[in-house]
């Protein structure tokens, strides 16, 4: 679009000529214009460590949806009627307009002033707070606003627009993932608690071998540490293992000499512990006791978080301090045979921005460090934690591993829809900047096929923390192969159309969130009520649910994205165990009780064939590891592993070869179009497929 596009008059942004805003605040102007959207900078006649800017209303907006924070460290996901009731510390805000467009609303970092977002009785509010009561500016970047017909096609476009005009990390897809997550992982904490030691550390890679899982990676959670008990939450008082848990480098050894290994990952605390480095036992890092002081956006929604929680905690106020930490941490670890680490409590700096140059000084200086290190000791192995808020996102230039979600909570019935709704929601913007991870769950629990379902789709790491002899075998066996790989998706998992502007959570709409594979797209579908509700839903998918962006991505091998919509798709459901074929247009009907959920994996016909992948496995598509079609019909794939192996063919095909022999152990329903073939495990497979 042309400079002239965008216009912003008298109170009201416009788009060649139609209001998208009205009622905008005067100190507001156009800074700068792309192709997909426009950013906005507010200029202060009197500069104030805090202010609050009208945004007026959106005249074409009929439902809103978007992340806010629930406290310092985790995002939630909101719907709403109207701008009004937009919670507070919104953090991104999707709108769908009359005529089937979409407005997105993100508000900006600047050099001292962090933005966000909020209803009020007039319309909706951009807030700017430098978390310093001393510290102003006059003008800061404060908005980005974008309008375009596909929200899955707007918001790669849009992150490329901010991470840009930001220049202070870098997006998802230039940043390497580490290596581990294509591996299965275990966490010790919901397995022991605080009541880790060395020995029961080496007990459940054990307990997991039994099971027929190998662990590819390891995170050693929280309980480890040498700690005081001279604050509520305690402090670290040494760089070293605590006697009861046993030797370190000792139990790193074991884990991967004996237990197949591969990556070793530490638990720490952003700043050691949850209270901080004990200035007495470790003088040089300068730590002072800091109390918390979070801004009204916080406070809105946790008023108690200035006051517990280590209100005073044990703060490093000097950014070369922190720096040391990190290096000297981390090196203990390393020399001890770490391969990473898993930091905690990430967002607990902005509380202490007014002790160290304002909040987004504090989370520049942070991420800066702590890449840094892990870069220099773990070749970036980092996984971020507690670090949800849009400075984490944005300043990460090197790390890209971040959980979206707060933790699986066993003992809270509740929580298990609230948790992939959370997951999905925070990817569908944040995960264009760094790669979701959407945290551990237990096998043998009752939601574990549940959670499952859900890591299979994510794209991001899988682990469990199950408890010693306590597993599913039969379910962690559906998740990865027989090296300890799993099949994971391609891209990040997000919400399709259907679930943007509902509450799974509250109504009686499944949670639905897509991801693609080499020669396919998968859907998962979950009843995601919190209500206690045990009565089914009805719900929908078709092949007209995935992203035609989505769709796309698979031209390279041989599949022409614009003949998709008139094309056949067979759709296979994993756990009804049934294959279907459909149009584009056409949806299959199916019910979920509570907990209930289905993954579809669905795949364009092509000459009369549909590779789907290893049946035995929840994300099917996944197992393909390599895919190419030819001009005379004729499928060429690799299997990561065997098992029951499907794929449609709208006839039995006229030849079937396995590793280049005639494949033995073959079946063909002509009913369903269903060919299977079945093939040992333990070996990787390359099948020829001919019409």
């Amino acid at each position: 679009m042309s400079d002239v596009a965008w216009t912003l008059m008298d109170g009201i942004l416009s788009l060649r000529g139609e209001d998208v805003l009205r009622g905008v605040d005067s100190v507001l102007g156009i800074h700068a214009t792309t192709t997909t959207g426009v950013f906005l900078e507010a200029s202060f006649e009197r500069s104030k460590p805090r202010h609050v800017l009208r945004l007026g209303t959106a005249p074409a907006a009929q439902a809103w949806t978007g992340c806010h924070r629930c406290d310092p460290y985790w995002m939630r996901p909101h719907t709403a009627p109207s701008p009004e009731e937009i919670p507070t510390d919104t953090q991104y805000e999707l709108a769908g307009l009359h005529g089937g467009r979409y407005l997105l609303l993100v508000p900006l970092v600047d050099a001292v002033y962090h933005g966000c977002l909020r209803g009020s009785g007039s319309g909706l509010e951009l807030v700017l707070d430098t978390g310093h009561p001393q510290l102003s500016a006059a003008r800061s970047k404060a908005l980005y606003v974008a309008i375009a017909d596909d929200p899955h096609e707007l918001l790669p476009l849009a992150a490329a627009d901010v991470c840009t005009h930001l220049a202070a990390g870098r997006l998802r897809v230039d940043k390497p993932v580490p290596a581990f997550v294509d591996g299965i992982g275990w966490c010790t904490w919901d397995a022991f608690y605080r009541d880790v030691t060395g020995q029961g550390v080496l007990d459940g890679l054990q307990s997991l071998r039994d099971a027929g899982v190998t662990a590819r990676f390891v995170i050693l959670d929280d309980g480890w540490q040498t700690v005081s008990e001279s604050t509520h939450e305690g402090r670290l008082t040494a760089l070293r293992a605590h006697p009861e848990f046993g030797d370190l480098a000792e139990t790193v050894r074991r884990a991967k000499s004996e237990y197949g290994v591969e990556a070793f990952l530490a638990w720490h605390a952003v700043h050691g512990y949850w209270s901080g480095i004990d200035p007495v036992a470790l003088p040089r890092y300068g730590s002072r006791a800091v109390l918390r002081w979070y801004a009204p956006e916080v406070l809105g929604h946790a008023p108690e978080m200035n006051a517990i929680f280590c209100g005073a905690e044990g703060f490093p106020p000097q950014r070369d301090s922190l720096r040391r930490f990190f290096d000297d941490y981390h090196q203990a670890l390393a020399s001890a045979g770490v391969d990473g680490v898993k930091v905690d409590n990430q967002s607990s700096v902005e509380g202490f921005g007014h002790a160290s140059g304002g909040r987004v000084a504090a989370w520049a200086d942070l991420r800066r460090a702590l890449e840094q290190s892990a870069r220099q000791h773990f070749d970036g192995r980092l996984i971020n934690c507690m670090a949800s808020a849009s400075e984490g996102y944005y300043f990460a230039r090197d790390s890209t591993l971040t959980r979206t979600s707060t933790d699986f909570w066993p003992n809270d019935p509740a929580s298990h829809g609230q948790h992939l709704y959370t997951n999905a929601l925070v990817s569908f913007w944040f995960g264009e900047f760094n790669h979701p991870d959407w945290d551990m769950f237990q096998s043998a629990h009752p939601a574990g096929p549940y959670h499952a379902a859900a890591r299979a789709i994510s794209g991001g790491p899988i682990y469990v923390s199950d408890e010693p002899t306590w597993h599913d075998g039969a379910l962690l066996r559906q998740l990865v192969h027989f090296d300890g790989t799993i099949p994971r998706c391609l891209d990040v998992a997000r919400p399709t159309r259907r679930s943007l502007f509902v509450d799974p959570t509250r109504e009686r709409h499944a949670l639905q969130v897509y991801n693609r594979n080499l020669a396919s797209c998968v859907v998962g579908l979950f009843d995601a009520r919190r209500d206690g509700s045990d009565d089914a839903i009805e719900c929908e998918i078709g092949p007209g649910d995935v992203p035609r962006s989505c769709w796309r991505s698979l031209e390279g091998i041989g599949i022409n994205p614009n003949a998709c919509s008139r094309g056949m798709f067979a759709i296979y459901l994993q756990r009804a165990a049934t294959l279907h074929r459909t149009t584009w247009e056409q949806v299959l009907k199916l019910q979920l009780g509570p907990l209930g959920h289905e993954l579809a994996t669905i795949a364009p016909v092509v000459s009369g064939l549909a590779p789907i992948g290893l049946l035995d496995k929840l994300n099917a598509g996944g197992t393909l590891t390599s895919f190419a079609r030819y001009p005379d019909g004729r499928v060429e794939l690799e299997l990561r592993d065997g098992g029951r192996f499907g794929c449609y063919a709208m006839r039995a095909p006229t030849r079937l070869l396995c590793d280049d022999t005639a494949a033995s152990r073959s079946s063909y329903d002509s009913a369903s179009g269903l060919l299977t073939l079945a093939l040992p495990p333990g070996k990787t497979y390359r099948i020829v497929i001919v019409p």
